[in-house]
């Protein structure tokens, strides 16, 4: 049965089991730490291919210490001030300009999208003055809620909210039973 070399991916007939390079000189190579045993590529000075370096960031990235890092650097002092300057670049830029004038014009011609803005603002700032009180989610007792509307925007119902997490909130959206639910667990007063 023949197999591919695992260096230079050229096909032979292996002479023993579990044997991955067709010569001494690709065992050599890899042994040398020249290339990458799992991308076959060529190694930088500290050990890792391109390939291997971009999926270690993403792994990091994605995990709990990862997401732990990025939040603590972008609450910092630094990671604040280099926030601000990007934005202010790319908001000069003219594309960024001509997208915000569109997303304007579309967002708000609407009286529907204006009401919704006025309440979803009357809401933050009755949270802000106190008059609202802010509560972990009715479902799993989350701390990090955000705010449901379950009853509609409309002005007789500005401040009948659920507060939810991002999990269940985005399932309140989409599922009319489970909002159904929601709604007999607070109700309004």
């Amino acid at each position: 049965m023949e197999i591919l070399c695992k260096h230079c991916g050229i096909g032979f007939i292996p002479k023993r089991k579990r044997q991955i390079y067709c010569s001494i000189i690709c065992v050599g190579k890899y042994k040398a730490g020249l290339l990458c045993p799992k991308h076959n590529l060529k190694r930088t000075k500290w050990g890792h291919c391109p390939q291997c370096k971009r999926e270690n960031g993403r792994r990091y990235e994605s995990s709990k210490r990862g997401k732990t890092t990025a939040r603590n650097y972008a609450a910092s002092e630094k990671g604040k001030l280099l926030k601000q300057r990007n934005n202010k670049k790319y908001r000069s830029t003219p594309k960024a300009k001509e997208w915000m004038r569109q997303y304007r014009k579309s967002y708000n011609k609407s009286p529907e999208a204006r009401m919704r803005i006025h309440i979803r603002q009357s809401t933050r700032n009755a949270i802000r003055a106190g008059r609202l009180l802010r509560c972990p989610c009715v479902v799993c007792n989350d701390p990090r809620t955000e705010i449901h509307h379950a009853w509609g925007y409309t002005e007789e119902h500005i401040l009948h909210v659920v507060f939810l997490c991002r999990k269940h909130h985005i399932q309140a959206d989409h599922d009319p039973t489970f909002n159904e639910e929601l709604k007999s667990k607070a109700p309004v007063e």
